[in-house]
């Protein structure tokens, strides 16, 4: 009677916890919505300003952003016109320290990140290199939205930002639909293996499908700053210093982002370590965070879609 009390008030527990996380990760992910008619600009390596939860949380952060984006620009026209060591160098520091900020700003990619990997779990390594590659699919993103649509085909930056704005829906949607995925498969396997980062070699083809779905969930929109950023070094005669600072500015973003999913991956393993002295309850746990996180992707997912949606319509 004891032991299933204790089990009981376990399984109590785990679920508070989860439910707690679950919870932050959608108010968080409220706060960085796109709001219909709402514009969405951005400067040069900066955010939209005053939205987001870190522009909100850190006083002063958002003057530190438009420091940040103004240097940026300084460096990357100095490189640009005078190529050195020195002018590399500060286009790589300026542009890495305002890829972390921006992508610490408004956007679904944490979002669906970290509760991906709170649904899933992962090794660390396999977390950071997911978050890496999703990061630089977004950087090749934003370049081929510049090159292709504002270069070769003319449509100018407002046209480029448009386009932006439909791969942003299609995002959403499909953060929408790995959500969905991510909710089936859970409820499909309890996994055996009581390592919350165990990937056994039968699940690997299943995990490597899920990962490349993340990858383009979180990083097929193009980068709002990053185009603005190109755009500048295009009209200024610089687009190869322009696209090293766009290059930098995804390294920063690929941090933030691999902040966020060895955070998403720690959680699970420490909710998950805390019922492990119980097979049971451990399957029971592991298999309610994938199907909670999975329903809190899709659900933000298909209302950031309508959201994003309106304000192209």
């Amino acid at each position: 009677m004891r032991s299933r009390a204790a089990a009981g008030a376990s399984a109590r527990a785990a679920t508070a916890i989860a439910g707690a996380l679950l919870a932050l990760a959608c108010a968080a992910g409220a706060a960085d919505a796109p709001v219909p008619g709402q514009s969405q600009r951005a400067a040069p390596g900066g955010t939209a300003a005053g939205r987001g939860i870190l522009n909100r949380a850190v006083p002063g952060i958002g003057a530190v952003q438009i420091q940040l984006a103004r240097a940026l620009v300084e460096s990357t026209r100095a490189l640009g016109l005078q190529p050195s060591a020195s002018a590399f160098a500060a286009v790589l520091i300026t542009g890495i320290a305002s890829g972390v900020l921006v992508a610490a700003g408004p956007g679904h990619g944490k979002i669906v990140v970290a509760l991906f990997f709170l649904a899933r779990g992962a090794s660390f390594g396999r977390a950071v290199l997911v978050a890496s590659v999703a990061s630089a699919l977004q950087a090749a993103a934003s370049m081929a939205a510049v090159w292709i649509l504002g270069v070769a085909l003319g449509e100018g930056r407002l046209g480029v930002l448009r386009g932006a704005a439909k791969l942003e829906v299609l995002s959403y949607a499909l953060a929408a639909i790995v959500g969905l995925w991510v909710m089936v498969d859970a409820s499909r396997h309890t996994g055996a293996s009581r390592r919350a980062d165990a990937t056994p070699r039968a699940d690997a083809p299943r995990r490597r499908k899920g990962d490349w779905a993340l990858i383009a969930a979180a990083g097929l929109t193009p980068s709002a700053a990053a185009i603005a950023l190109l755009f500048f070094a295009l009209a200024g005669g610089v687009p190869g210093a322009g696209t090293v600072a766009a290059l930098a500015m995804a390294a920063g973003a690929a941090i933030t982002l691999s902040a966020v999913a060895a955070a998403g991956a720690a959680a699970r393993r420490i909710i998950l370590r805390a019922v492990a002295r119980s097979a049971g309850l451990h399957a029971g746990v592991a298999r309610a965070l994938g199907v909670a996180g999975g329903l809190v992707i899709a659900v933000a997912g298909a209302l950031f879609c309508w959201s994003a949606w309106s304000i192209l319509r």
